[in-house]
């Protein structure tokens, strides 16, 4: 019964779900299929996509990005974008054929912000009996709400169903193991300070609560964009990003993956941009120094 759960954190390079899909659906046929993980109510962008798992709305909710640094408390749930609704905003999940692995589902937890005047979630599967969770509570805090299910394929749906504003982080799809989920959380044009728009005892209680047993952190390919000047103050970020991933009681594991390669013209040659070099060397000296897995 057991699950291993990874969360990956990353740029461009992980948007659409490429890398991420290729280490989920690798482990899981290898170790088990436990399910898709974490996907947001709506996208962020039009390139965060993920394989498996079919989506379809989420146009209507209002919403907030972690790199535009657009909420002052620093709650953005796990996968970096909140949303909210006072009533009407609808996203639907469904199980997808497209892959050998995530066809299957037997559980939904919905990630959400309880609050005084919160309103109501109307959760439906299958097109079955609506299930309302009310998002209201005395004191504001961030709660979860779980929802079992026979494991097959299933269709799921979330809307904002009145009484109060509702502010949701996400959903998890999950299956009861043995198997490996693998987290994609695409943030699309992050430079690695971004994450530090997370306050950081919220992000500390998402990791925690996720129960991740090994953290992945895939940044640097919009950091090549800083000057030179800013490379101690870029290795104190990454240093400091690291460790709020990991700032449990018993830190899960870590792996920092270095940015892939970038192509600049000089003359009539293309070169390697002489930043990625850079980068890559205080990524893999912060690693060791965290007791992070370098690749």
């Amino acid at each position: 019964g057991a699950v291993t759960r990874a969360v990956q954190w990353g740029d461009s390079a992980i948007a659409a779900d490429h890398v991420t899909s290729t280490l989920r659906a690798k482990l899981q046929q290898r170790f088990g299929d436990a399910g898709h993980g974490f996907h947001l109510l709506a996208k962020a962008n039009t390139s965060y996509i993920h394989k498996g798992v079919s989506f379809k709305g989420g146009e209507d909710w209002s919403r907030c990005y972690i790199i535009n640094n657009c909420k002052g408390d620093g709650l953005y749930g796990l996968g970096g974008t909140t949303v909210w609704s006072a009533g009407g905003a609808t996203s639907r999940f469904e199980t997808s054929d497209s892959t050998p692995n995530g066809r299957k589902a037997s559980k939904l937890e919905l990630w959400y912000r309880a609050e005084p005047k919160g309103g109501d979630v109307r959760v439906r599967v299958d097109k079955g009996e609506p299930i309302i969770v009310s998002t209201a509570a005395e004191t504001a805090a961030d709660a979860w709400h779980t929802i079992d299910v026979p494991d097959d394929a299933h269709e799921f749906e979330v809307r904002a169903a009145g009484g109060g504003k509702v502010r949701l982080y996400g959903v998890v799809i999950e299956r009861d193991g043995p198997g490996v989920v693998w987290d994609g959380m695409e943030q699309l044009g992050a430079f690695t300070s971004r994450m530090l728009n997370f306050e950081p005892t919220h992000l500390r209680d998402q990791v925690a609560h996720r129960g991740a047993q090994l953290v992945v952190l895939m940044f640097g390919g919009n950091d090549l964009l800083l000057p030179e000047h800013r490379l101690d103050g870029y290795r104190n970020d990454f240093r400091t990003v690291l460790q709020r991933l990991r700032a449990q009681d018993r830190p899960p594991a870590c792996l920092v993956i270095s940015p892939v390669d970038h192509g600049i013209r000089e003359a009539q040659r293309i070169i390697s941009n002489p930043m990625v070099a850079k980068i890559t060397a205080i990524q893999r000296e912060v690693a060791v120094e965290e007791g992070c897995a370098f690749f």
